[in-house]
């Protein structure tokens, strides 16, 4: 996105949370999480972060009668490491001191082939290593999500901790918005316990060349 604080941006039906980017240059940034009028939110402040050039978001939510999850939305600049203690304070995020599901999404900027993505660069590899000491999943899609200069690659990408994997019911690629990304779809069933098939990333090395036959 490029959302600032003169940006105005409303949705019927839905109410926004909001962190703008911080600078004022015509390069992408700021993020923000839409939920639906009916749902309770209470903003994480731990989470929304718009200096340093992170921008991010996070809440605790519900919906009608569902227990409450916790979710964050991030874009992590180009050239920048994930910002490791915001995953971190997501990690450790409870409500009335007890676990609860949750679903970081965003635009990471951190592409690395173990991900699907074309090629591996040293944020992808930072980001690679962080999943698997921190014992995250990266919901996996194996789609191109972004068509930068015609160049195909996966940089958007969805993680969330083990507990959180059984609510997932699918995640794909979704059409076209007059963007060079594609938006990112997951589909998750509140207050779900069946145990799925979503593929999901596990792995703790990359077998590079089996990978490229």
């Amino acid at each position: 996105t490029r959302l600032h604080s003169q940006t105005e941006c409303h949705l019927p039906g839905f109410y926004m949370i909001r962190s703008d980017k911080n600078t004022n240059d015509s390069t992408s940034g700021g993020s923000a999480i839409l939920l639906q009028n009916n749902w309770d939110a209470i903003p994480i402040p731990s989470l929304t972060e718009s200096q340093n050039g992170f921008e991010s978001v996070g809440v605790i939510a519900a919906s009608p009668g569902c227990k409450p999850i916790k979710l964050m939305c991030i874009y992590n600049h180009p050239q920048h490491h994930i910002p490791q203690h915001l995953f971190n304070e997501f990690s450790n995020t409870t409500c009335n001191n007890k676990n609860i599901y949750g679903f970081i999404g965003g635009d990471l900027n951190c592409p690395h082939e173990a991900f699907g993505s074309r090629f591996t660069n040293v944020y992808g590899t930072y980001l690679f290593n962080y999943v698997n000491a921190a014992n995250l999943y990266v919901i996996d899609n194996q789609e191109p999500t972004t068509f930068h200069r015609g160049e195909p690659n996966i940089l958007d990408l969805f993680i969330c901790e083990p507990n959180s994997i059984p609510l997932v019911q699918r995640c794909f690629v979704g059409e076209s918005i007059g963007s060079d990304h594609l938006p990112l779809i997951i589909h998750i069933k509140l207050n779900s316990s069946h145990t799925n098939h979503c593929r999901q990333f596990t792995r703790k090395i990359f077998e590079n060349e089996e990978f490229k036959q």
